[in-house]
């Protein structure tokens, strides 16, 4: 008999299609959710960059607002909500509306709104200082005070010394300064350091580095202030210089750039931990010439131009400046130099008279000088060539401006300089007194006389006048002798006092 061939019956074929057509319906949704998802990913890109330009715009009316208000230099009618807003639409029909919160002073919050499409963002800059449109510039150069040494790998301290040594890998200077005189909110936009160079060896480039570390006057090799180890021997310094000059001769001054330094120090987003000196390839070593030097005029200095906030006025500037050069100039001795002695001469009835020259290249040209004071420290006295106590009798003293230039080791009674006389035997000096004051009968050695010389400062800050300096002279007939100390004495050298803005 034979089989019969079984056919596959209809509910058998129904069942074997139901999963083809879930297979399908699967598919088609998972289309139609891919293309939901790239619609929605396409909307919200498009609304990101409407957002992004409309920041973008916001951006720029900010700027533009602060361009406009510095403009102004302080005067005031910034642009303010509703009266004077800046605006534009030049964003690609993307717009701003910016305006300050204040029509005049700083700080001032400024806010700005863009708009593109249907996007908008408001931006707010808070505390923005505005600056004065003139810039000011101040030269710092201090005196013996000034902060400045040399760390040796012998171990010592030098921050007495007149020169700060740098030598490759033994010896690095080390300077600071003070920038209490720049005041907070200003833009610096020109910074120099400027050193004068007296020895070296070889020939290169000279780098100033970053000080990463506090340190005083009393660092060495070892330590930043004598107790505290710094980091490394030698100091502790950026690798990457911020500035680096070549070598330009012996007796000359070498600048550096440092203006962005000094803006981050006075802005305060670095602090001010001072420089290191450091030496390129072929120069062994280098001197510089220290803030204790006896030749203020070659100390180092930095020279620094700013933008001050508005309503800031500068303060009143005081300086102590030792003499450039002194000597006196003595009728007995007609041809003999005394420039290199400790003491200083005035007298009549032994006619002598003091020579001083200071060196003002610190104080700018326009500057006004409130107050200028010489001052002489009255060491001892003679009478009749002895040794005395107290004065005999009033005695008038005079301080005159020399009208020709002279030389410390060269001046005497006869010549200005060796190759040169004086037009008139003891100096060529203004006939009129600058000042005059009298030293009472009775006056003892051991005080300062101090003279008032403000109108012949300002003469010479201004240029109207040729800085050759002042000469002390006494028309009182006597036999008195007032013996000053000068700059070469152990103590109590001359001072120039000035006050000036």
């Amino acid at each position: 008999m034979n089989a019969r061939l079984r056919l596959p019956t209809r509910r058998g074929t129904g069942f074997i299609l139901l999963p083809v057509v879930l297979l399908l319906t699967l598919v088609a949704a998972a289309a139609y959710m891919g293309n939901r998802e790239t619609g929605l990913a396409s909307a919200m890109a498009g609304g990101a960059t409407d957002m992004d330009k409309a920041r973008y715009a916001a951006e720029a009316g900010l700027h533009r607002t602060i361009v406009q208000m510095h403009s102004k230099g302080c005067g005031g009618s910034y642009p303010a909500f509703f009266f004077s807003p800046m605006q534009d639409n030049a964003f690609d029909d993307g717009k701003y509306y910016a305006y300050a919160g204040a029509l005049s002073g700083s700080p001032v919050t400024i806010y700005s709104t863009g708009t593109y499409g249907d996007a908008s963002i408001t931006l707010t800059r808070q505390n923005v200082p505005m600056h004065q449109a003139t810039t000011t510039t101040i030269t710092l150069q201090p005196g013996s005070e000034g902060f400045d040494t040399y760390l040796k790998s012998t171990g010592a301290n030098y921050s007495s010394s007149d020169s700060l040594v740098a030598n490759a890998g033994t010896a690095f200077p080390l300077i600071r300064y003070d920038l209490a005189a720049v005041p907070a909110g200003s833009h610096v936009t020109a910074a120099t350091l400027s050193g004068y160079a007296i020895g070296v060896g070889g020939s290169g480039s000279v780098a100033l580095h970053r000080v990463t570390r506090d340190w005083t006057e009393g660092a060495s090799w070892t330590t930043t202030d004598g107790s505290t180890a710094w980091s490394q021997p030698g100091g502790d310094a950026h690798p990457d210089a911020v500035a680096a000059s070549p070598f330009s001769g012996v007796n000359t001054w070498m600048t550096w750039d440092l203006t962005a330094l000094v803006d981050k120090w006075v802005k305060g987003s670095l602090p001010n931990q001072g420089l290191q000196v450091r030496l390129g390839a072929g120069l062994s070593s280098l001197t510089l010439v220290s803030s204790d030097s006896s030749t203020p005029s070659q100390r180092p200095k930095l020279t620094v131009s700013f933008l001050p906030p508005c309503g800031w006025t500068p303060p009143d500037i005081t300086v102590t400046l030792g003499p450039l050069a002194d000597t006196d100039i003595d009728y007995d001795v007609p041809t003999t130099n005394f420039g290199s002695q400790p003491d200083l001469y005035l007298s009549q009835g032994y006619p002598a008279h003091p020579l001083l020259q200071f060196d003002l290249a610190g104080i700018n040209s326009g500057s006004v000088v409130k107050s200028a004071s010489l001052r002489l420290y009255f060491g001892s006295l003679q009478v009749n060539a002895k040794s005395a106590s107290k004065t005999t009798k009033n005695l008038t003293l005079n301080v005159h401006a020399v009208t020709k230039s002279w030389k410390e080791l060269e001046a005497t009674w006869k010549k200005r300089i060796i190759s040169s006389n004086w037009t008139t035997q003891g100096g060529d000096y203004r006939s009129t007194s600058v000042t005059s004051m009298t030293l009472s009968k009775n006056s003892t050695p051991g005080t300062w006389l101090e003279f008032d010389v403000t109108p012949l400062v300002q003469e010479w800050v201004d240029g109207v006048t040729a800085n050759n300096g002042l000469i002390l002279e006494t028309p009182t007939s006597s036999t008195e002798e007032l013996i000053f100390s000068s700059r070469e004495a152990a103590s109590n050298p001359p001072e120039l006092v000035v006050t000036y803005k």
